[in-house]
Order: C-alpha cells, then sequence, then structure tokens
C-alpha cells in the first residue's frame, strides 16, 4: 500500500466508534445442554428396553455419570465466557483512553528508558 492509502485507511480506522462487545448468550449453553441431557435419556431408555431389565442398572449409573458430565462442563464453560467477555470489557475500558501523543499514561512505565 501506498503512504496515502494507509493514511486514509488510519483516518478512518480512528473517526470509527469503538465496536460494542457483544454479551455471550449463557442461555444458549443451557439450553444445548437441555438437549442433549434430554437426547441422552432417550438413548438410554431405548438400550435398556433393547437389552432387557438386567441392563437398567448399569445403563442408569452410565447415564447420571454422562449427564453429570454435561452439566459440569455447562457451567464451567458459561463461568469461562462469561469471565472472559468481562476481561474483554475491561481490557477495552483501559486501551481506548484517549491520549496526545506528548503525554505520559504512566510515567513510571512510559519514562525514559
Amino acid at each position: 500500500m501506498n503512504d496515502a492509502a494507509i493514511a486514509s485507511v488510519k483516518s478512518a480506522i480512528k473517526d470509527q466508534d469503538p465496536v460494542a462487545v457483544p454479551t455471550p448468550d449463557v442461555r444458549r449453553f443451557v439450553r444445548k445442554s437441555a438437549l442433549l441431557t434430554l437426547g441422552i435419556v432417550s438413548s438410554a431408555l431405548v438400550f435398556a428396553l433393547l437389552l432387557g431389565p438386567s441392563s437398567g442398572e448399569a445403563v442408569a449409573v452410565l447415564v447420571s455419570l454422562t449427564i453429570l458430565l454435561v452439566w459440569v462442563l455447562t457451567f464451567l464453560a458459561a463461568v469461562l465466557v462469561l469471565s472472559f467477555a468481562n476481561t474483554r470489557r475491561i481490557v477495552r475500558l483501559f486501551s481506548t483512553r484517549s491520549r496526545r501523543p506528548d503525554d505520559l499514561a504512566d510515567a513510571w512505565l512510559d519514562g525514559p528508558g
């Protein structure tokens, strides 16, 4: 790119409003986990019917552990996504402070080398 094109891109970027960070939709995670749980339970019922009454206890244990794992991972993902979104907002808040080129944001960090 030539200097004129770079200058026009920089001015266009400078004039833009900061992009709003979208809020993560935790309800989507929970909804998908609920549907996955429903699928696991319905599959377990089919397996229990096909394998007979002697396998009902083993199927119930496997289903219980699988559902527990699904929900633990769901809530872990929700916590991580929300904390990451909040961290992004905090970083964006402090990085978009306007400064003059001759103004130091932090004298200790930006001081003479």
